[in-house]
């Protein structure tokens, strides 16, 4: 069996694993409406059924949560009306949520340490007594750990992108992978990770950025924050990129290539800010 197919094979059965883990926790106590609850469970489901009666959070009812929550409450509302059919179907929905965060987790670990380390770190998450009582519940922390965790994704996202298009930011460089190696080695620890800490110190401001920008317009939702970000980097990263890049004489398709890393990092944390801030 390649190595390949025994990750996937791997993700598979920690994540069916990790199902297992919630669903059993969600069932074993009289069943789904009857398991462990917390206030905020009441709270969420409350905010999200008058969401879709047009009474809006902050404005129309006093409501103190990130309002993404109820969203994804009033969405599902429009399938499972009945409140007690909602708390069952959102208590399912969590289930869903820890299972991508189980995936983001290996994924994280096995693209930045190992594929034995992320199968670890996988089983970890999978099993936490903590991350199996929240993921099954309809409160804030397994939004958050998505959040999270997607934000760490939009960095390894430049990674990936890179990876896929290392050909092609060579030659629009002048460079070869002989003189890009030369180059690392002569390079010191530090000097290496110095730029990946760089970028994820820039992502991190270029998210408060864009949740200070959507605080002044009072807008919190996912296509505002995408549009936001999409703006942003157009009005102020393709402009600059192009300008300086034309006075230090590089290829156009450098400057191509640099943008979409950066639209890609962009709408993904604008994605995450628009819909999970406030």
């Amino acid at each position: 069996m390649s190595d390949k197919r025994v990750r996937w094979v791997t993700l598979a059965v920690i994540i069916a694993g990790a199902a297992v883990a919630r669903v059993w926790a969600l069932v074993r106590r009289g069943g789904p409406r009857t398991a462990s609850m917390v206030y905020d469970d009441g709270v969420y489901v409350a905010a999200g059924g008058l969401l879709r009666h047009g009474r809006v959070p902050y404005r129309d009812f006093v409501f103190v949560h990130p309002p993404a929550s109820s969203y994804v409450v009033a969405a599902v509302s429009f399938i499972a009306r009945d409140p007690d059919h909602l708390l069952l179907t959102m208590r399912f929905v969590m289930i869903a949520v820890g299972l991508a965060n189980v995936f983001l987790v290996m994924l994280i670990v096995d693209r930045h340490v190992g594929p034995i380390e992320a199968a670890v770190a996988g089983v970890v998450y999978a099993v936490l007594p903590e991350t199996v009582f929240a993921e099954h519940t309809v409160i804030l922390e397994p939004w958050l750990n998505l959040a999270c965790l997607a934000a760490v994704a939009a960095w390894l996202f430049g990674g990936v992108y890179y990876s896929s298009t290392s050909k092609f930011w060579m030659v629009a460089q002048g460079k070869t992978m002989e003189s890009c190696q030369a180059e690392m080695a002569g390079k010191s620890t530090a000097q290496k990770v110095t730029p990946f800490v760089v970028v994820f110190v820039s992502e991190i401001i270029i998210g408060w950025a864009l949740y200070g920008l959507l605080v002044h317009m009072s807008t919190f939702t996912l296509r505002a924050g995408v549009i936001s970000a999409v703006l942003c980097w157009f009005g102020f990263v393709v402009t600059t990129l192009t300008s300086n890049y034309a006075f230090h004489g590089r290829r156009p398709m450098l400057t191509v290539i640099d943008s979409v890393a950066w639209l890609g990092a962009f709408v993904i944390i604008g994605a995450i800010v628009g819909w999970m801030g406030r």
